[in-house]
């Protein structure tokens, strides 16, 4: 893991949970009936969530996009920013296929697909267009096709 708060991206970290266990993984999935994507499992083991410094998505022709992640969800921690906290509140407002892995900026969330043949997709849910009733796909936006893309798109905001 590096050791100046940087992710692999260049997006730094300003703060993070310790780090989580193999066990705990396991438990997670077992919890809640799902198979994490490598990627996404890999990231936990080495930085188990966090705060990150102001960045912003860009397309792989490097045009920034406007969707920026506030932190990462951590498990085995309690607050704000835990998996299980989101989970609580998010339930039901999202497609079931999904699962929360970061909060945006404007209290909208970063999901990862978890659903068998198109595991690892991630998507931005924008909060102000969910469905009244039930979730909608209508107010998600694909943004990767896996976690690392994702992750290598997140580069530093510029003012």
């Amino acid at each position: 893991m590096p050791t100046d708060g940087r992710a692999e991206t260049g997006v730094e970290f300003v703060s993070e949970e310790g780090p989580v266990s193999v066990h705990e993984l396991n438990e997670l999935e077992r919890r809640l009936g799902v198979e994490l994507p490598s990627d996404y499992r890999s990231f936990l083991l080495r930085r188990n969530g966090g705060r990150v410094h102001d960045n912003d998505l860009a397309t792989p022709e490097g045009e920034e996009i406007g969707i920026a992640v506030v932190s990462f969800l951590s498990l085995g921690s309690e607050g704000g920013d835990s998996m299980d906290e989101f989970l609580g509140v998010y339930s039901g407002r999202y497609p079931e296929e999904l699962l929360p892995v970061a909060e945006a900026a404007g209290g909208n969330l970063i999901l990862i697909r978890v659903e068998e043949g198109r595991e690892g997709e991630i998507y931005f849910w924008d909060h102000e267009q969910e469905g009244d009733e039930e979730p909608v796909w209508e107010n998600l936006t694909l943004l990767a096709p896996s976690f690392d893309q994702f992750m290598e798109a997140l580069v530093p905001y510029v003012d």
